[in-house]
């Protein structure tokens, strides 16, 4: 895991939003709810906002606790965060969010990489071990080895 972790450090924010093409930040913009139309340095703009305002949240909630939310609070802080809740409980989403909070802020992975995990799987599939850090490992793991060879390179 650590393994996986120390590569993804090697990933900022930045560095993913300047290499993504047109369509892609198109699609992370509509996939992150923000307003997909515009010239590339919009839409860096928008995304890197909604990835401050991710930071400032997740600090909030991690100072509070993810106990603390509400279920409506729990459901739009998942949702804005691409986190599937097709068919989880309340004790799901907050396992996966305090999950996505760790590897934010303690483990400094980045919002984008953590976005784009969850896009990758996209289909919403119910897993009994999806929070499991095995499972989280396994899809930055394929993530990783996804993305354009631009961005790795």
């Amino acid at each position: 895991m650590e393994d996986i972790i120390s590569v993804t450090k090697l990933f900022n924010d930045d560095l993913i939003l300047n290499n993504l093409s047109h369509l892609q930040l198109t699609l992370m913009s509509w996939y992150m709810g923000l307003n997909a139309f515009g010239m590339d340095n919009f839409l860096h703009g928008a995304i890197r906002s909604r990835l401050l305002q991710f930071h400032r949240d997740n600090q909030v909630i991690f100072a509070e606790g993810v106990d603390k939310l509400s279920t409506a609070e729990l459901q739009h802080a998942s949702q804005s965060r691409g986190i599937c809740m097709y068919g989880m409980s309340p004790a799901c989403l907050r396992e996966d969010l305090t999950m996505w909070i760790d590897l934010h802020l303690n483990k400094h992975v980045s919002g984008m990489l953590l976005i784009l995990r969850h896009a990758f799987e996209f289909d919403c599939k119910p897993r009994e071990d999806k929070s499991s850090k095995s499972a989280v490992v396994q899809s930055l793991e394929h993530m990783l080895s996804g993305l354009p060879d631009n961005l790795v390179h």
